[in-house]
């Protein structure tokens, strides 16, 4: 499905005391520890166990999303984004040679002392100092987080500030530049336990003078640079161990503290940081590392976290034919006239392996709903370099092999084709097909006055154009304003999701048009819709405008997020909450058809649409009682 790449393991030689080691990180997470060495030549000490190794890397990572997005510090401010993912690559080197908690406890304090000079680490049986009390007219600054802000020197709806305020009366003002009302208080801080045996005071809230924040000093500035000086060169490919434990710790971070779905999923996100890592460190190969980081995505539920692939071009479609799940089947539903393949054949096996069982391990690298995962799967299964297919068709069992093909973009789930994106398939009754139709301004009279009209919304595909071509339909289905759904964008002051509040957007309102359609308005929608055209979709359920027909749509909708992961990807998110009119939710339910359709083996091998042909009969009916 993924490029392979080769894999690299050069087996460290033990030559009169002298050991030479270049691992480059595709073997076990961990092996046999006399054999170990660091990438940075240091060996690792003989004695550590495969389960302090993790504890020590899970201690490291809890810290470092807590310093990260909650410790104000002017050094914390001033780490760019590569540096913070620099900085993770290093810490990991680091912490998986501590072989005791001791020891864990004075390498977490080297690495994060220079970066947040106030956090405190300390053991189970020890207290931490109180931080001093802040006289009135002192400022103070902490971070407010609205979604999270990561593009630097860009424009964004989410931003994540340092937000400074005025002591007053053992309370405060805060300044007019606020991003929302809630801020930490005075004094206040996270205190967590992050291993068997220690815990971490990290300030939410810093006292600032001309010299910067509290903490800051010469030595502190000398030991950043010297920090940043040890990670400036590190290998940041996914061959490299470190830069794989890395991704997870960076991916989990961000989810754990701004994805703002896990109040309505089961993800139970605390426990998933473990197996991920131990998941991520067994990699062999590229292929195995991309698979590691999209099973943590899997369980967020999010759809919108699968495009943390379009690295990988997986709707870029490579096979000549396209399937789905029928019937519990995996049926071809359109196939290229060069392959043996025809609409109907069941697909027994795939390269030797049962159907079921391959279409399982797919499933656990697809984050979304399960009617999601079902149409993604059709998708996904077509990037392999070639398969060897076991097809049942009519009774009789054959073997195929199947490779790319030039031709094999042309092909549609539906077996569509643009020269018929416009046609009357009935006495002023009209099917668009929305994606490839371009002359909506130029027929809308047509449509307008038509008995009924088919709007094809079924496709991955979608476009600005689009959208406003939507719109201009909404707004000649109803003769008052449409509010559009409810959005919410999170509101985070401290770690772990806790007391998060939301801010809910301003809803806009699409005025209606005249003239309006005068016959009936059908909208075909399938699993693969989602994000934007959930959100116009959203408006024509809420307000009852036309009726839609097909499948629910994907459950993904509202703005994404994306951040950077080492290792060439992009991580994709879901940055607000969008929820219907009665504020019922859509994340993982997706918008609900009026008559739901589904495909039949029978319906694929006759060649018919039953999507329009349930689209027809309804219109037809409408027409009828009309008359009557």
């Amino acid at each position: 499905m993924f490029k392979n790449y080769k894999k690299y393991i050069f087996i460290a030689v033990g030559i009169m005391g002298f050991i030479l080691s270049f691992v480059f990180y595709y073997n076990k997470v961990v092996q046999p520890q006399t054999d170990r060495e660091e990438l940075v030549g240091e060996k690792v000490n003989v004695d550590i166990t495969e389960d302090q190794i993790y504890s020590n890397i899970v201690a490291f990572a809890k810290l470092y999303g807590y310093v990260r997005y909650f410790h104000p510090s002017d050094e914390v401010a001033s780490l760019s984004t590569r540096e913070w993912n620099q900085f993770a690559i290093y810490g990991v080197s680091k912490v998986k040679q501590s072989a005791s908690e001791e020891e864990l406890k004075e390498t977490l304090e080297e690495l994060f002392v220079p970066i947040a000079p106030t956090i405190q680490l300390y053991m189970d049986n020890q207290t931490p100092e109180q931080p001093a009390e802040y006289k009135d007219g002192s400022e103070v600054i902490a971070w407010q987080h609205y979604g999270l802000g990561t593009i630097e020197g860009g424009e964004s709806l989410y931003k994540s500030q340092r937000t400074i305020a005025i002591v007053k009366d053992n309370g405060y003002e805060v300044e007019n530049n606020r991003l929302f009302e809630e801020f930490p208080t005075i004094n206040e801080t996270i205190n967590e336990k992050i291993s068997p045996n220690i815990y971490t005071s990290v300030p939410l809230v810093l006292y600032k003078n001309e010299s910067g924040t509290v903490g800051s000093s010469e030595e502190s500035k000398a030991k950043l640079k010297n920090l940043k000086e040890n990670f400036i060169n590190l290998d940041m490919t996914s061959k490299n161990e470190d830069v794989r434990y890395a991704d997870i710790i960076i991916t989990w971070n961000t989810l754990n503290h701004f994805y703002p779905y896990f109040h309505v999923t089961d993800s139970n996100w605390e426990k998933q940081l473990l197996p991920a890592l131990k998941d991520v460190g067994d990699n062999g190969n590229r292929n195995d590392y991309v698979r590691s980081v999209m099973r943590l995505f899997e369980k967020t539920g999010d759809g919108h976290a699968f495009h943390t692939l379009d690295t990988f071009n997986l709707f870029d479609p490579k096979y000549p034919f396209m399937v789905e799940m029928v019937e519990d089947k995996l049926i071809i539903t359109v196939a290229s006239e060069e392959s043996e393949l025809l609409p109907g054949d069941v697909i027994l096996s795939i390269n030797n392996q049962d159907t079921t069982n391959y279409l399982e391990e797919l499933r656990e690298i697809i984050p979304g709903s399960p009617h999601f995962k079902d149409i993604i799967l059709g998708q996904m299964i077509r990037h392999e370099e070639r398969a060897d297919l076991q097809i049942e068709r009519e009774g009789r069992i054959f073997e195929v092999t199947v490779k790319p093909s030039i031709n094999s973009s042309q092909l549609d789930l539906f077996n569509r084709n643009n020269e018929e994106s416009f046609k009357e398939i009935e006495d002023e009754i009209y099917y668009i097909d929305f994606f490839r139709f371009d002359e909506l301004e130029n027929q809308m009279e047509t449509l307008l006055n038509a008995k009924g009209v088919i709007f094809d919304l079924r496709d991955f595909r979608w476009d600005v154009q689009k959208a406003a071509d939507m719109e201009e339909i909404i707004a000649r289905l109803t003769n008052k304003p449409v509010q559009s759904p409810i959005a919410r964008v999170m509101k985070t002051i401290y770690p772990d999701q806790k007391e998060v509040t939301f801010d809910e957007l301003p809803r806009y309102s699409l005025q209606p048009k005249d003239p309006k359609f005068k016959g009936r308005v059908v909208f075909l929608t399938f699993a693969g819709n989602m994000s934007n055209q959930e959100f116009l979709l959203g408006q024509i359920k809420d307000n009852q405008l036309a009726t839609i027909i097909g499948q629910p749509t994907a459950g993904a909708d509202g703005n994404v997020q994306v951040f950077d992961i080492p290792g060439n990807l992009t991580g994709v998110f879901t940055g607000m909450e969008i929820l219907n009119n009665d504020r019922t939710q859509t994340h993982m339910v997706g918008i609900q058809p009026d008559i739901l359709v589904e495909r039949t083996l029978e319906g694929i091998q006759n060649g018919e649409d039953e999507y329009i042909t349930r689209a027809l009969e309804y219109i037809l009916e409408e027409n009828e009682s009309w008359m009557y």
